[in-house]
């Protein structure tokens, strides 16, 4: 599977946290059918399948998890991230891509970032927002990152 950036279109779902739930949701609710499972097996990249893009973040994602970090949303083209299945996708499935990642949360700007320990500053990463405050850190076609600035509820 690879993830390839696009210019123009960009989905405008607002990804939310619920505090309660310990879990991200968007609005308005994004219609998608796959997911890419990161941080094990509950939080999630959704996906449309019409048009192979990544959607929006969901999914259980406990705070008490989450490691402190000093985050700063990276510089982002807006686009859409495209994802080439090497495999045929079908409508309610999902697949396993990176469950070795973590939540890194930055109080003080309330940036959220799940990737492995060795998050992606470096020049060979393109990062696309996607959807409204949410962006995919890309290198080579391979996802290393999901950053998200979600509103919190209760």
């Amino acid at each position: 599977m690879k993830f390839i950036s696009q210019k123009g279109f960009k989905y405008h779902f607002s990804p939310i946290y619920s505090i309660k739930e310990q879990s991200f949701f968007s609005k308005p609710d994004a219609l998608t059918d796959f997911s890419i499972m990161i941080k094990g097996a509950y939080t999630s990249l959704d996906v449309s399948l019409i048009s192979s893009t990544l959607c929006c973040i969901s999914g259980y994602n406990p705070q008490k998890t989450w490691k402190k970090a000093k985050l700063i949303y990276p510089v982002v083209k807006q686009g859409s991230v495209k994802v080439i299945f090497d495999f045929q996708a079908e409508k309610g499935m999902g697949i396993d891509y990176a469950v070795n990642w973590e939540t890194f949360y930055d109080i003080d700007t309330g940036i959220i970032c799940i990737c492995d320990s060795n998050m992606p500053y470096d020049d060979d990463v393109e990062n696309i927002e996607f959807s409204k405050n949410t962006a995919a850190s890309i290198r080579k076609g391979d996802l290393t990152a999901v950053w998200i600035r979600p509103f919190f509820v209760q």
